[in-house]
């Protein structure tokens, strides 16, 4: 499994979840200077459209496509989809269709290290490239 690196140009997002890096450098160009906080809306694309957020302490996936829309795997509970946005200033919002009807969640999506990803929402995510369950 290859995890997304951070760098200065492309930094990662997801299903209230957070993001990790590629500790073998394989495809993902890294430089000293990627540095913890918030991303800005330029980043928070380049880092989780085309590839999948995972979160870091349970099995829940999500593949952020360019479209907008996600599709989602929580194991045991399944397939789901929902859309995603960013706003001009970064925040990322995600909204999961449920038969009740979604509801938006929005928060900054922050790198926090290399060892625990990124924060979003409270919750602790590793971006992992490409759409790695398949979704």
């Amino acid at each position: 499994m290859k995890l997304f690196r951070p760098t200065t140009f492309n930094v990662i997002f997801l299903v209230p979840v957070a993001v990790a890096v590629s500790q073998d450098g394989g495809g993902c160009a890294t430089t000293p200077e990627a540095r913890p906080g918030p991303l800005t809306a330029q980043q928070v694309e380049q880092t989780i459209v085309g590839n999948t957020m995972k979160a870091a302490y349970e099995e829940a996936y999500a593949y952020v496509a360019k479209d907008g829309t996600l599709k989602g795997l929580n194991i045991p509970n399944g397939a789901t989809s929902g859309q995603w946005r960013v706003s001009d200033n970064g925040v990322l919002c995600a909204k999961w269709d449920t038969p009740q009807g979604g509801v938006e969640n929005c928060d900054q999506l922050s790198f926090f290290s290399e060892d625990i990803g990124y924060q979003w929402g409270g919750n602790t995510l590793l971006v992992l490239e490409g759409n790695l369950k398949n979704l």
